[in-house]
């Protein structure tokens, strides 16, 4: 059996791809198997691969892996490009900055009226 040549990122999966890669989705990364969530991660791979310059020889494992990877990092990208928090952490971090955002509001508003009083 020859070996697979390198190749670079197609266009786009043909349809017996898109199902194989959609029935793996739904066994192995239930909440990535949404049509939207395959369309986008098969994209950005691709993309993300043409940008770089890179060739592989199972584009069907690359996405794969890719899909895997999001699973395992509780990763989202439909939520990343809707500015959703993707896990506790993102959360946690947003919560500190807008505390934080909260307390320079504060601040400043107290600096204002204390340097308002001041004038008076």
């Amino acid at each position: 059996m020859a070996a697979k040549a390198l190749t670079d990122p197609p266009d786009d999966f043909n349809e017996q791809e898109k199902i194989a890669v959609a029935k793996w989705a739904r066994i192995h990364t239930p909440e990535l198997s949404s049509r939207a969530h395959l369309r986008f991660i098969t994209d950005e791979t691709f993309d993300w691969h043409r940008s770089m310059g890179l060739r592989r020889k199972d584009w069907m494992a690359t996405v794969r892996n890719r899909l895997r990877a999001l699973h395992a990092q509780g990763r989202d990208p439909l939520k990343r490009i809707s500015g959703e928090p993707q896990n506790d952490d993102a959360q946690r971090l947003m919560d500190q900055a807008t505390r934080k955002s909260q307390l320079d509001v504060m601040k400043t508003q107290r600096e204002r009226r204390e340097a308002y009083e001041a004038m008076r």
